[in-house]
């Protein structure tokens, strides 16, 4: 009769018996953290303009919370230069920046990379109170409407 033992390969290359594996990878799954989802306002409604803000804010954070998310941010940034279209003034880590959609939510914009671009926190605040009257020029063409 045969004694079989299965093995599998750590990260190196190394071979290791399949209880040593079992042990590694309970060990992840024990350090692995909860994260709960986080509920919507009950007040809040996607296609309503006055909570627009309000999902942009949900949506980074997801982003900022998830490796692919980091990945789109980090895509986002690359394509405009890490500068802020409102301002012309880098985009840091300590200025922040803020998620925008181009093309409303409301409106038919879609979740895509051509419809979303980064602002600084103040000049994303100062477009959205400005929203109605587009009457600064450094906003123009941040809204996808010609």
């Amino acid at each position: 009769m045969r004694n079989w033992e299965f093995t599998a390969r750590d990260k190196r290359g190394k071979l290791l018996s399949l209880a040593k594996a079992k042990a590694k990878a309970k060990a992840k799954a024990k350090d692995t953290l909860i994260r709960r989802h986080t509920k919507i306002r009950n007040t809040a409604n996607p296609y309503d303009p006055d909570c627009e803000q309000y999902f942009e804010q949900r949506k980074e954070h997801k982003m900022r919370t998830s490796i692919w998310g980091r990945r789109k941010l980090m895509a986002l940034a690359r394509r405009q230069n890490a500068v802020c279209p409102a301002c012309g003034k880098a985009l840091t880590k300590d200025s922040g920046w803020a998620l925008h959609y181009r093309v409303r939510w409301c409106n038919g914009g879609q979740d895509k990379h051509n419809n979303l671009i980064l602002l600084h926190p103040a000049c994303h605040d100062q477009y959205h109170s400005n929203v109605s009257g587009h009457e600064n020029v450094a906003y123009r063409g941040l809204s996808g409407v010609r």
